[in-house]
C-alpha cells in the first residue's frame, strides 16, 4: 500500500460526485441475474469487524457507513473528533477506524493518537479532500495504515479496509504466539528447576542489553529501574532493531517492518529521522550513557549492546 492511495477526480467536489456501485454499472451494461449484484466484498458475519467512521461531511459519512455495512462490517458513525474519542472510550475497542483529517474539535490525527493509547493494534485509515505529499508523509509517520483522497472508489476503499484488517490479524496472532512461547518457556524452566538447579532462562519476549530491558509482550521499556515512555512507532522501531541486534537494517527494511510500506530510500529516511531522534534521546538521557542505536554510514541502522 502506498503513502497516498488515492482516487483523483480533478475539479470534482466530493459533495456532488456520485460513486457508481458495481451493481448499478453492471445493470447498465447488460441484464444479469439478481445474484450478480451481491456485494463482492461481503465478509463472514462470524468474522465481523467493528469499524468507527468519523467524517464531518454527513453525506460522505452516510455513504461510507452504507458501503461498509453492505460489505458485512459492523459500523459506528460519528461526525466530529470529540464524538469519535467518546465512542472509543464507551464502545471500544474498534478493529479499524476511518477518519477524516479535517474535523471540528479534534482532527483525524488527534483521534488516531487517542486510539493508539487505548489499543495500539487498531488500524487507522485517514481520509482527506486536500491531499499533499507532506500530509501523506505526516500521516504515515503517525502510524496510519493508509491515506485516501476523497472521493475514493468503492473498490479502493474496501481493498484498503480488507488489507488493514488482515494486518491487524497478523499483529494479534504475533502477540498471541509470543505470549504462548513465553508461557512454554516458563513451564520448561519450572520442570528443569524441579529436576536440577539451572541458570534462569530469559523469557523469549524480553530483550536485555546492559541496563536496557525491552518487554515485547507488555510493550514496556526500562533503563535500569526507570521506565522509558515510548510512542507505539518508537517502540516498534526499537523492537525491530533489537531483535536484529548486530545486523544492519536499511531504512527501507526498517520502514517495511514497522509500517508495512515499501518506500524509496530517501522517503524511508524522511519517515524514520524524527522518530529515531526522539528514540535516541530517550535511551540516552546523558552524553555519558551508551548509544544503543547507531548509524552505519550509507547503509542503515544497527542496535548495539554495551
Amino acid at each position: 500500500m502506498g503513502l497516498a492511495s488515492v482516487c483523483l477526480s480533478a475539479g470534482a467536489s466530493s459533495k456532488h460526485t456520485a460513486v457508481k456501485s458495481p451493481c448499478r454499472a453492471a445493470k447498465e451494461r447488460a441484464p444479469r441475474s439478481r445474484s450478480d449484484c451481491r456485494p463482492r466484498w461481503r465478509v463472514k458475519m462470524a468474522d465481523q469487524a467493528r469499524i468507527l467512521v468519523a467524517d464531518d461531511e454527513k453525506h460522505v459519512g452516510f455513504f461510507l457507513k452504507e458501503t461498509l455495512t453492505q460489505a458485512g462490517y459492523e459500523v459506528v458513525l460519528v461526525h466530529d473528533g470529540h464524538s469519535a474519542v467518546g465512542r472509543l472510550v464507551s464502545d471500544g475497542p474498534f478493529d479499524l477506524m476511518l477518519l477524516d483529517i479535517r474535523m471540528p474539535g479534534k482532527d483525524g490525527v488527534e483521534v488516531m493518537r487517542a486510539a493508539r493509547d487505548i489499543d495500539p493494534s487498531t488500524i487507522v485509515i485517514l481520509l482527506t479532500g486536500h491531499a499533499t505529499v507532506e500530509s501523506a508523509i505526516a500521516a504515515v509517520r503517525e502510524g496510519a495504515h493508509d491515506y485516501l483522497l476523497k472521493p475514493a472508489s468503492i473498490e479502493e476503499l474496501l481493498q484498503s479496509v480488507a488489507d488493514g484488517l488482515a494486518k491487524r490479524q497478523r499483529l494479534l496472532r504475533q502477540h498471541v504466539l509470543t505470549a504462548e512461547l513465553a508461557e512454554s518457556l516458563r513451564e520448561l524452566q519450572e520442570t528443569m528447576g524441579a529436576a536440577a538447579p539451572s541458570p534462569p532462562l530469559e523469557p523469549a519476549n524480553v530483550i536485555r542489553a546492559g541496563a536496557l530491558t525491552i518487554d515485547l509482550t507488555a510493550h514496556e521499556v526500562t533503563l535500569g529501574e526507570t521506565p522509558v515512555h515510548l510512542t507505539p512507532i518508537e517502540f516498534k522501531i526499537l523492537a525491530t532493531l533489537a531483535q536484529a541486534a548486530g545486523s544492519v537494517l536499511t531504512p527501507e527494511e526498517l520502514v517495511d517492518a514497522v509500517w508495512g510500506h515499501e518506500t524509496e530510500s530517501w522517503e524511508a529516511r524522511s519517515l524514520l529521522n524524527p522518530h529515531l531522534t526522539h528514540l535516541r534521546q530517550k535511551l540516552r538521557p546523558s552524553p555519558d550513557d551508551h548509544q544503543y542505536i547507531t548509524n552505519v554510514r550509507g547503509v542503515g541502522y544497527k542496535f548495539v549492546g554495551p
